[in-house]
């Protein structure tokens, strides 16, 4: 599978793996839950199994997590995974950046609601992962290469935390589901550093 080239509304290139829907899927919708297609619970739930994704391999990378939200008003970021300054091994960071919307993806396909259109609504929210993983290394590193199984490439490193998630389902789950029902979580009100 290889890179699709698309524009944003700034005029800014980037690539996705998924093709860039038609202007017919996407309806006409200036946001990305609209393009989803999602209710507001849907898209609070797809929102806070990506950021449970990124809580669940920083928790394997040694990190503390010291918070994690989600928002899906529309009126800003959608969620985020709070971390104090860390340094970890490049491809460690770049799968736990990578886990968030690779864990979207994974739901969305084990729920029934995956369709190539969602997939690639999920890869746009996740620009910043991927621009924070191209640029978490000493110095830039391209992630959008001709190799898939090139370390450094973005859908290796999906790979790669599509298997560490897999083993640690269920813990994803279980904090996406605390996430929905309280809107933030931190270490004093819920385990998120305990692995189980």
């Amino acid at each position: 599978m290889g890179w699709h080239r698309a524009v944003d509304d700034f005029g800014e290139e980037f690539f996705t793996v998924h093709p860039t829907p038609s202007d017919a899927e996407l309806r006409g919708v200036p946001t990305l839950s609209g393009v989803m297609d999602f209710d507001t619970g849907l898209f609070t739930a797809m929102c806070a199994v990506h950021e449970a994704g990124h809580v669940v391999l920083a928790r394997e990378a040694g990190l503390e997590v010291t918070g994690v939200w989600v928002d899906p008003s529309g009126t800003g970021p959608t969620g985020g995974t709070e971390l104090p300054p860390w340094e970890l091994p490049w491809h460690t960071a770049g799968a736990m950046l990578a886990a968030g919307e690779q864990a979207a993806r994974r739901w969305m396909i084990d729920s029934g609601y995956y369709t190539p259109t969602r997939g690639w609504a999920a890869e746009v929210l996740a620009r910043e992962d991927r621009a924070q993983a191209a640029n978490s290394n000493t110095g830039p590193i391209d992630i959008v290469t001709d190799d898939s199984a090139n370390p450094h490439d973005w859908r290796h490193l999906g790979v790669c935390a599509r298997r560490r998630l897999d083993a640690r389902w269920g813990d994803v789950l279980d904090i996406a589901t605390a996430l929905v029902q309280r809107g933030r979580l931190t270490p004093d009100t819920y385990p998120l550093n305990e692995r189980r």
